[in-house]
């Protein structure tokens, strides 16, 4: 059929060209490729967000959603043995800012003319005493949190809302909740307790040692977040309860710690020693530490002040950095277990027990000494260069002979000398609880071969030299000696317990070994006692109190050189009390003195008497005179004032005193000297019947350098009252060596003049 010319026309329009299928076609496949690449992509990105970023975008979506707040347990406290607080935290809060919201609150109060961030940095710095350019520099920053200053005190908050409040910028400053390490008497013990850093962290001492048991568990709160921001309500938070941290319980006893202290206090200042003084008291019987210190100290709550003119000094220097923070870890350094030293004749006490243990000497025995001994080529000396002459064993010890020890160690040998040395600990650390002792360092003990191998080193060993040890090490061997033979392991922490004070862990006392028998031990009690009594270390004599010791002056040496001697010296003194039941030992060491004397008896020993003298009291040893002491007993003055003559007289028998009445009046007028004046029962007390004692003044003499004999003579026309102290009537050459009031100083007749003896008789033994 044919078509019309209308048909045909409308079938060409609708021919679509063989061009246009092939673009069609290409477009459609274009569009499945770039499909399926972008639905690959979104799979390979939500692969990659849900399986292999999965942790991450969950860590985001919980910080969206919650609130994350760190609860700060309480850290354990620092008992001394009797429950005193040593170390404590107390609640404070840290200040810090949101440099975000200090821009939007720059941007709200634009027509103000208010710079928000100056504001800020100056009013903080001003009352947080915070440099106000780093503050300033902090709101620059980007974020919602900058620390200001951490653990601020209370009054210091208060004052900051107060700020916040005046100016109307709340929002932009926050706190945080924190606790602040606190040392209730500051520089006290600071070389055993030690310290935290600004997170609550112990560096230092039983701060450091503890960590584990101190420091607690962290809390959390977990509240949730709607999607402004804003806190959901209560039910939705979760609390995770922080765990405080246990306290310890010390060995140290702080009355003990602060005589220890105070003395030491007292050595330091009259010695002038350039690298300080330190010492140790200990329990004899257990080893346990009842006080340690080191002088100078610093201050637990200011560990890092250096003081001013010091960090002046060491700021001029060129590598100042390097240099301050080398004095501050000298300054934190416990020198009585950080440090090694030769201890020099105190160790003659270990070599005395061992030779009397291995019985290589006997009551008989005699020994001679010229001044010195040659051995093989060198001459080995005594500290009395014109020799002791002939001399049993306890003369030699109580005269701190060196011929005698060398002697001895030439009797016992290396083997057993060596045998004994170990035994007593000196080739290993101690294992108190307490960080950084060092000990047990091949370079500084003696092996038998060395003994062997070196003549001169068996010799020269007996009296403490050519080796290293730490003061703890020789005061824990001694405690051996003395205690009957059983050398124990220094313990200083007695008990852990928790925020409730029941007990979870005790550290009982720790026999190592014994290393000498009782027989030994009391035999050199005895020996050690007359070094005391009438030896080289008379001026640790305590009226009442057997003590017993021995005295040590050390010539450093340096490793660098070859042990090479220095001119420096340490004095030492390592006594004991009571002789024939020992309690307390007490070591203190000089090092290096700016004095005309070295010796530890001149330096060391007066203040081991004082420590032992104000201790053995207070652990209620009573005191046992002996008839010429009790006269020389001090005592305080009662008052007399308007008694009858038969009153009088029976209260001066009450205290036993020497003394006299003056007139004969019906009761007490006046006395000499005044009441609660203290001074010896011997001294003769007047007791005016009637009348008035004199009220002259003159000036106070000066008495240094004589005897007490000779002052009483000067003084015996003059109504001055003597007050003596240090006096032992065995010493040679006591001498008063000061006195209070001083020279020249105007004084009232009655007065009651304190003098300090020393004896000097034995100012050069070692």
């Amino acid at each position: 059929m044919a078509l019309n010319n209308r048909e045909m026309k409308n079938r060409r329009k609708k021919r679509v060209p063989i061009t246009t299928l092939s673009v069609f076609k290409r477009l459609i496949f274009l569009m499945m490729v770039f499909g399926f690449a972008a639905f690959f992509a979104v799979s390979v990105k939500l692969f990659k967000v849900q399986m292999v970023d999965y942790e991450n975008y969950q860590k985001k979506a919980v910080a969206q959603q919650t609130k994350n707040e760190i609860i700060t347990p309480q850290r354990g406290v620092i008992y001394d043995r009797n429950m005193k607080e040593l170390a404590i935290s107390a609640a404070v809060e840290s200040v810090y800012i949101n440099p975000s919201a200090i821009r939007a609150h720059e941007t709200k109060h634009k027509q103000d003319n208010k710079e928000t961030a100056k504001l800020i940095s100056e009013g903080l710095g001003r009352i947080l005493m915070v440099d106000s350019n780093e503050i300033y520099e902090k709101t620059q920053k980007s974020g919602s949190f900058q620390y200001v200053k951490r653990k601020v005190e209370k009054e210091d908050t208060d004052r900051v809302r107060k700020f916040i409040e005046e100016n109307s910028i709340k929002g932009v400053i926050g706190f945080e909740a924190d606790t602040k390490r606190y040392y209730p008497y500051g520089n006290f013990a600071s070389h055993v307790i030690g310290f935290c850093g600004t997170d609550n962290t112990g560096l230092y001492g039983l701060e450091l040692e503890f960590e584990d048991y101190l420091a607690g568990t962290p809390g959390r709160i977990v509240a949730a977040k709607n999607a402004k921001g804003v806190d959901m309500p209560f039910e939705y938070d979760q609390y995770h309860d922080a765990s405080d941290g246990y306290s310890l319980v010390l060995t140290i006893d702080e009355v003990v710690q602060h005589y220890l202290e105070k003395h030491l206090e007292s050595a330091l200042e009259n010695s002038k020693a350039t690298e300080g003084v330190y010492g140790i008291v200990m329990d004899v019987t257990n080893a346990e530490i009842l006080a340690m210190s080191a002088k100078p100290d610093y201050d637990l709550n200011n560990p890092f002040d250096i003081g001013g003119e010091n960090l002046a000094i060491l700021e001029m220097q060129e590598n100042s950095a390097e240099l301050i923070k080398e004095y501050r870890e000298n300054m934190w350094l416990n020198k009585n277990i950080s440090y090694y030293y030769e201890p020099g004749s105190v160790f003659k006490i270990a070599t005395g027990a061992m030779a009397v243990e291995e019985n290589v000497i006997s009551g008989n025995d005699h020994f001679e000494c010229t001044g010195s001994v040659t051995i093989y080529d060198r001459e080995v000396g005594c500290w009395n260069n014109y020799g002791h002459g002939v001399e049993t064993f306890v003369e030699g010890v109580k005269n701190s002979c060196n011929p005698v020890f060398i002697e001895l160690g030439n009797r016992l040998g290396p083997s057993a000398f060596f045998k004994y040395f170990k035994a007593f600990g000196f080739t290993q650390r101690t294992g108190i609880a307490l960080p950084s002792e060092v000990g047990g360092s091949s370079l500084f003990y003696h092996s038998e071969s060395y003994l062997r191998s070196v003549p001169v080193s068996l010799a020269v060993s007996t009296f403490g030299q050519t080796f290293k040890i730490t003061p703890l090490q020789m005061i824990t061997a001694v405690s051996a000696v003395v205690n009957g033979g059983t050398l124990y392991e220094p313990k200083i922490v007695k008990h852990i317990v928790n925020s409730e004070g029941t007990i979870v862990e005790t550290f009982d006392s720790n026999e190592v070994r014994r290393v000498v028998s009782s027989e030994t031990s009391k035999y050199m009690n005895m020996a050690l006692e007359e070094a005391v009594t009438s030896g080289t270390g008379t001026n640790a004599y305590v009226p009442g109190y057997r003590v017993a010791g021995k005295t040590g002056t050390t010539v450093k040496t340096d490793a660098a050189e070859g042990y090479e001697q220095t001119k420096l010296r340490i004095a030492s003194f390592l006594g004991y009390a009571p002789a024939d039941d020992p309690r307390i030992a007490v070591l203190i060491l000089v090092d290096e003195p700016n004095t005309n004397t070295t010796s530890g008896n001149m330096l060391a020993a007066p203040y081991v008497a004082q420590v032992i003298a104000d201790v053995l009291p207070y652990l209620g040893v009573e005191p046992k005179y002996s008839e010429e002491e009790e006269k020389t007993v001090e005592t305080t003055i009662p008052d007399f004032t308007g008694l009858t003559r038969e009153q009088a007289e029976r209260l001066a028998k009450d205290y036993k005193l020497v003394y006299e009445f003056k007139g004969d009046g019906d009761v007490v007028t006046d006395q000499m000297p005044v009441p609660e004046s203290v001074m010896p029962r011997n001294g003769g007390t007047v007791i005016y019947m009637g009348g008035n004692r004199p009220t002259y003044k003159m000036k106070m003499p000066n008495l240094e350098g004589m005897t007490l004999a000779g002052i009483q003579k000067l003084l015996r026309n003059e109504d001055l009252y003597v007050r003596p102290v240090g006096v032992n009537r065995n010493a040679p050459k006591t001498l008063c060596v000061s006195h209070y009031p001083t020279t020249g100083t105007e004084i009232e007749a009655g007065t009651v003049i304190t003098i300090n003896f020393l004896d000097s008789g034995s100012s050069g033994a070692e």
